[in-house]
């Protein structure tokens, strides 16, 4: 028969829930925001779901559903985390749970660090055009490399207008390359990144159509939390291994 469970239990039981939830709103957000860049531009999308607390998502037939910004949902998720004293265990059993709280703690808090910290400018390039200046909110500023704009294409599925397939075609010339070009593509999900830099696509409606629009846009963000982030996925990793290293092992412990 089911006990009802004890009174200590229900705040870390309603917490986990309020992360699960979290959790799943991210998740929608992110992917109505990959679908959003798609078609209106990294910098719109950014500026509009990203980095907002509350945006409206159009349902059709005029109506609008609110929903919270990715960062609202990353400082609740950080939050929660963080006051939840059940995840913090270094009891035997559970250090590598707490591992992998760590680490995912340790990503949230990147996460809204790059937000406060990142410097972003933009590249306006024509077709064969290279450039080694980007252009900042305060002016223009000096890239540590060469980049020059190849090519694009742009496609979308027959009879609709969702996007099917978005690249351009870079080269790029440093210190570490010498006088040879190497050749990136660049896509909206793999961004290039060089010397502390990565060059995502932008005003994405127009890359693909040269011909009538001329000059690619280029977005360049330089994102200080990047170090943080490579160590907190290293403990959220390492504390996965750890977990499922425990189980197997008291799997395998021969019955006594």
């Amino acid at each position: 028969m089911a006990t009802a469970p004890k009174a200590a239990e229900l705040p870390r039981r309603l917490g986990v829930k309020i992360a699960v939830v979290l959790l799943a709103l991210l998740a929608l957000v992110t992917w109505l925001g990959t679908l959003a860049a798609a078609r209106d531009g990294v910098s719109a999308t950014q500026v509009r779901i990203f980095e907002a607390l509350l945006w409206w998502q159009p349902c059709g037939a005029g109506f609008e559903l609110p929903l919270p910004g990715v960062r609202l949902l990353l400082l609740l998720l950080f939050c929660t985390l963080i006051l939840d004293r059940s995840a913090w265990s270094w009891q035997p059993g559970q250090r590598a749970v707490t591992t992998m709280h760590a680490g995912v703690a340790l990503l949230l808090a990147s996460a809204l660090w790059s937000w406060l910290a990142t410097r972003d400018a933009t590249l306006h390039l024509q077709p064969g055009e290279e450039t080694t200046q980007m252009q900042t909110s305060t002016g223009t500023t000096a890239m540590p490399f060469a980049l020059r704009f190849v090519d694009s294409h742009r496609e979308l599925h027959p009879g609709v207008a969702t996007l099917a397939d978005l690249w351009a075609d870079v080269e790029v010339r440093g210190p570490e390359t010498g006088a040879v070009a190497a050749r990136h593509r660049i896509t909206l999900n793999e961004p290039l990144r060089r010397a502390g830099l990565s060059v995502h696509l932008d005003e994405t409606e127009r890359l693909g159509d040269t011909g009538r629009y001329g000059a690619a846009t280029f977005r360049v963000l330089h994102d200080p939390s990047a170090t943080a982030r490579g160590v907190g996925l290293v403990l959220l990793v390492g504390g996965m291994l750890a977990q499922f290293a425990g189980k197997l092992r008291r799997a395998l412990r021969p019955a006594s």
